[in-house]
């Protein structure tokens, strides 16, 4: 990931570490997660990452109270 594209893009550090996770096949919370991503920043991350078009959210298949995440063909571009 070029910091360039990052700043260009307005992301903060914590915004790119979510989108290369998701880039990555993290599709779930469980996998986004961790010490320095709470589940309260995540959803923030995840509208403002959904905002700019980098990602999409949707339905967990088994589970209502969860979501899946997916990069749009931007956001993978960005995490290249």
């Amino acid at each position: 990931m070029k910091l360039t594209k990052l700043i260009n893009a307005g992301l903060t550090i914590r915004d790119a570490l979510v989108l290369q996770r998701i880039s990555n096949g993290a599709e779930t919370t469980k996998g986004i997660l961790d010490k320095n991503i709470c589940p309260a920043h995540l959803t923030q991350i995840a509208d403002k990452l959904i905002d700019k078009g980098l990602i999409t959210r949707g339905n967990h298949p088994t589970d209502r109270r969860r979501y899946t995440y997916k990069p749009t063909d931007e956001g993978l571009a960005l995490t290249q």
